[in-house]
């Protein structure tokens, strides 16, 4: 008997191996052969190696953790199997998966469900069942096959009560004074006794002083194996009298827990219930990798494809905090296959969790919250740069929202230029024109050269070698004086408004931003240390699109304590608001600073339209148009000489790629295209101001905002534009492919039509902000100006008053999750991630 199992994400089988020599002891001939997805993805040798056993195998079992889409060469060894015609059990956790392949099984219905139980349970007992169920079937011996056994789909767990699994054992053990960190393992690492990496966790929290309350599960309800799923266990054993029981959770799971809690085909299409949300503590991502130690350390981008998948991007989904690796996958003992601990992350992870719990049990008034602004050239006019955001004033919004809620707040200036004012009364990083007297006056604070040298001395050999090579020996020269490290910023009470330290030399500092070559300073080490250990912070705040922290060289995920961010901002906990329309940057922030993300929205959008020599030219060749049309001769020539003068005073030959000196024909002769060139210009959408933090666009640009935001197509929901247009008869992109084209009907230019079509959409926003967006007046008013015929533009409108009003008004949960976040709540997940 030759048995073929493949684990994807799984590993390989360590019962097989058990169950086959408990066999042979018996006197039974059976041979495993074992291998997994990711060295057959990464080996080509190893792929036609186990092709080549899988014809001569009795049976091939392939488990997959998740989907065979991570599996990248599933459909070859598939097709190889198809060809064998061995026979093979594919299981998935994907139905329409297990489905595809169940023709590869050519036994009963009642021999598929018991092989597929033996696999989903997992257990010495139930694969030994598997092996003498493929022996009695497949190879003819007489043999019972014993049933079922159950083992247990979810419960607690703790090295000091081994197999005691129930929630009052280990709720007993827990000191009631102490904060508390939940960890979540799978089922699959308790079922197997792959414990050693959450051992090393446990340990390290603890060492910590706090208690550690570790729990298995899996996700996803099962009537197969019992399991309750994610959903119920949270409800039935970490909320007690509508409170957690923990103050933070880590995970060592990968995927999205909330999507998994409630699986189905697709075709469901309401939100899954958030019960992160019920639960509302800080949610700790950690990943526990596949690969071995070496493949990690020495890989630039830390994680596979696939872990990244599995590990951050899913369970970004969940809004989950992404925090760096517990565990590679090695040999331990005699075990292959192991989750072993990374040497100091899992001290690094407690002492994250610590943070956390910290600063949700820090009365309010105690709290210490750092705010940092960005001065991205170095000039004080950089002072509070934030892409789209007005950071002077959503500081503002920020410091009255944290005064209303108990915060100790010193004075609140009254505008943006006020704070701004102030923070240049300080010291900024623009220090050139300031004596070493002024900026020892101005600082927020200092750090002795011996303190920060201690600092230094406790970090990695090779970052120590790599800062003095670029930056000398410490402390440096960039804000230092008599031997003192001065930091720029504001106190007001216990909020620090501070300016992320320059990446480098103020005339390089901008172009140093990105860099992976060179470091960061001694000053930069120094300011977050200063933050965290002199001033105190139990919080960091980045304002805003974008820093240089993430940045910093190192691995692009899964950092190690080498990695420049890991090493500078350890472990504080961080909450960063972003710009919504910035995804790509977005997961740098997320992934090499573990911060909490709040979304926020760009600034308001409105049409460009023209103004000045542009409004007048756009006029002109209208009429050019019009003239050309009826073929008015003289008249295009009176009309050309204008266009000329207007199109050489605006240098818009360039715009053309024309001659500089473009003769007057020459130009005529690109009327069409001249107009063309700016209806495209007056129709695109820009910025209309900056967006203030937790506030919807006040006035007209939040008018201009729903218009901007239904310009296209939302999903189902037609384009306000388009709708418009259809209800005059019109089609819009007719009329935007052509803008120069003549309607004889309307006797204009296309151009115009689309102008008239936007001047009625924006009208009829006027006119539904006037009824308070009340669908029964605005379908009333749609109804008089266009008939009973315009659905799709009452469709259209109906969006705008039942739902994207209100999500326009729901800005305010900007600020509302970022006190969330300041208390160490749960953040839902943003549209953004």
């Amino acid at each position: 008997m030759k048995i073929v199992f493949i684990g994807a994400g799984t590993g390989e089988n360590p019962w097989l191996v058990r169950a086959a020599q408990e066999c042979r002891d018996t006197g039974m001939s059976i041979e495993i052969i074992q291998g997994t997805s990711e060295q057959i993805d990464s080996e080509e040798k190893k792929f036609i190696e186990l092709a080549g056993h899988i014809q001569q195998a009795d049976i091939l079992i392939v488990s997959n953790h998740g989907s065979a889409t991570y599996f990248k060469k599933f459909d070859r060894l598939i097709a190889a199997v198809r060809n064998s015609r061995v026979p093979a059990f594919v299981s998935s956790s994907v139905p329409e998966e297990m489905k595809d392949c169940r023709s590869l099984f050519p036994f009963p219905d009642d021999d598929y469900d018991f092989v597929h139980s033996c696999i989903e349970l997992g257990g010495p007992a139930n694969t030994k069942s598997f092996v003498l169920w493929a022996c009695k079937t497949l190879g003819g011996v007489q043999v019972d096959v014993p049933p079922l056994q159950y083992p247990p789909t979810e419960g607690f767990y703790h090295p000091s009560l081994p197999g005691v699994i129930d929630l009052q054992s280990h709720l007993q053990r827990l000191d009631p004074g102490k904060p508390t960190a939940g960890i979540l393992l799978h089922q699959y690492y308790y079922v197997r006794e792959n414990l050693v990496a959450i051992d090393a966790l446990i340990a390290a929290v603890e060492a910590k002083g706090m208690n550690a309350l570790p729990f298995f599960l899996v996700t996803s309800p099962n009537p197969t194996t019992g399991s309750i799923g994610i959903r119920r266990f949270v409800d039935e054993n970490l909320i007690m009298e509508g409170r957690a029981t923990i103050d933070v959770l880590v995970m060592t799971m990968g995927f999205s827990q909330i999507t998994l809690s409630d699986p189905n085909d697709g075709t469901k299409m309401d939100p899954v219930y958030n019960f992160f949300s019920d639960l509302n503590v800080p949610v700790l991502q950690t990943m526990s990798m596949i690969r071995s130690y070496d493949a990690w350390y020495n890989d630039n981008e830390g994680l596979s494809a696939m872990e990244i998948s599995s590990m951050v991007i899913w369970p970004e989904f969940d809004a989950q905090i992404i925090a760096i690796p517990l565990s590679t996958t090695g040999e331990h003992g005699e075990k292959k296959n192991q989750s072993i601990p990374i040497p100091r992350r899992p001290e690094r992870i407690a002492d994250m969790a610590l943070r956390w719990a910290e600063l949700k049990r820090t009365p309010v008034k105690d709290r210490k919250v750092a705010l940092l602004l960005y001065q991205y050239t170095g000039e004080l006019e950089g002072l509070g740069d934030a892409g789209g955001l007005d950071t002077p004033l959503s500081v503002i919004r920020i410091l009255q929202r944290l005064k209303a809620d108990g915060y100790t707040v010193g004075d609140i200036p009254e505008t943006g230029n006020d704070l701004i004012h102030e923070m240049i009364d300080g010291l900024t990083n623009d220090t050139r024109y300031l004596s070493d007297e002024q900026v020892k006056e101005r600082a927020a604070g200092q750090v002795s050269a011996a303190q920060y040298r201690r600092w230094f001395d406790r970090l990695p050999e090779k970052n120590r070698m790599k800062i003095a090579e670029d930056w000398g020996e410490a402390p440096g020269t960039l804000f230092e004086s008599d031997g003192e490290l001065f930091m720029p910023g504001i106190l007001k009470g216990n909020i620090f408004i501070g300016i992320q330290p320059p990446r480098g030399l103020f005339e390089k500092v901008e172009s140093l931003i990105h860099s992976t070559d060179m470091v960061m300073p001694h000053h930069y080490v120094a300011y977050y240390r200063w933050m965290k250990n002199v001033f105190g912070a139990h919080v960091v705040v980045h304002m805003g699109t974008h820093g240089t922290l993430e940045w910093l060289p190192g691995k692009g995920n899964a950092m190690s304590e080498e990695c420049y961010p890991d090493l500078v901002f350890e472990d504080m906990p961080h909450v960063s608001p972003y710009i919504i329309n910035d995804p790509g940057e977005m997961v740098e922030v997320k992934r090499r600073s573990w911060a909490a993300v709040l979304d926020h929205l760009p600034p308001a959008m409105m049409r460009a339209e023209g103004y000045g020599d542009l409004a007048q030219l756009d006029s002109i060749l209208q009429e050019y148009l019009r003239a050309k049309e009826g073929r008015e001769t003289q008249k295009m020539e009176e009309l050309a000489g204008e266009i000329h003068g207007i199109v050489l005073a605006r240098n818009l030959t360039n715009d053309l790629n024309l001659p500089a000196d473009a003769t007057p024909e020459v130009v005529a002769a690109n009327a069409e295209r001249l107009y063309d060139y700016l209806c495209e210009v007056r129709d695109a959408i820009i910025k209309d101001g900056l967006h203030i933090f937790g506030s919807p666009p006040p006035g007209e640009r939040y008018r201009e905002m729903l218009y901007a935001l239904t310009r296209l197509e939302n999903g189902k929901n037609p384009s306000l534009r388009e709708s418009v247009a259809a209800a005059l008869s019109l089609t819009l992109r007719d009329l935007l492919a052509d803008p120069s084209g003549w309607c004889g009907e309307h006797a204009m230019t296309n151009g115009s039509l689309v102008d008239q079509i936007d001047e009625r959409s924006r009208k009829l926003i006027e006119t539904m902000d006037e009824s308070g967006y009340d669908r029964e007046k605005t379908l009333t008013a749609i109804r008089a100006e266009y008939g009973n015929g315009a659905g799709n533009l009452e469709a259209c409108a109906l969006f705008i008053c039942n739902d994207l009003k209100g999500r326009l008004d729901r800005t305010t949960d900007e600020i509302a999750n970022m006190a969330k976040g300041l208390n160490a709540e749960y953040i839902p997940p943003g549209p953004s991630g």
